[in-house]
């Protein structure tokens, strides 16, 4: 179980690089991922609701929110080991595994509930001695490295899957101006009147 744990937050902690919500990452299906083009489909989203008391899959937070990701080639080949590791697990559980399809899952195959990357990543962090963050986080430093690299809102907003460029400059106005202030710096070290 322990090597399960570390194999599974080893291989997750990679999707933080996407800037997906929580939701979204734990609803991503192994028939989301295009290897050939290293491409990623946002289609769903697994939530739990305190109304209904239990978990469901449904779409993502906005319309804008199912979007297409293109990711680094060695994102994707760290998800094909993380593949094979699953398939290895599936071998080992045998009738006990769940063909759920999701990338993340628990050690039978279900699907990793909305609460468990929370307990991972804190265990982790007590593990690690790093400092603690909310797995929200890694949205957040996702939008924030695009943002300061001169990526512009409309790109950014895509990327995130806000329903508009506006929710994106809200959430984000400061990067920007951070941003906006440096492209001035650069004008004026250029024009040097």
């Amino acid at each position: 179980m322990r090597m399960w744990i570390k194999n599974l937050f080893r291989y997750s902690s990679h999707l933080q690089y996407t800037g997906c919500r929580k939701g979204e990452i734990l609803g991503i299906e192994w028939k989301d991922l295009d290897f050939i083009n290293n491409t990623l489909s946002i289609n769903r989203a697994y939530y739990y609701s305190h109304t209904i008391k239990g978990h469901y899959t449904d779409t993502p937070k906005t319309q804008s929110s199912c979007r297409m990701l293109k990711l680094p080639a060695h994102l994707m080949d760290t998800l094909l080991e993380y593949q094979k590791w699953q398939n290895e697990q599936r071998e080992i559980c045998g009738g006990s595994w769940v063909d759920s399809d999701r990338v993340l899952t628990s050690w039978n195959g279900e699907p990793m509930k909305p609460d468990q990357p929370n307990y991972y990543f804190d265990h982790f962090c007590k593990c690690t001695g790093m400092r603690k963050v909310t797995i929200h986080s890694f949205r957040h430093f996702n939008a924030s490295v695009l943002i300061n690299s001169g990526i512009d809102v409309v790109t950014v907003q895509k990327a995130m899957g806000h329903s508009t460029a506006a929710t994106t400059l809200n959430i984000y106005s400061h990067a920007f101006s951070n941003t906006q202030t440096r492209a001035m710096e650069a004008i004026a070290n250029v024009i040097d009147l």
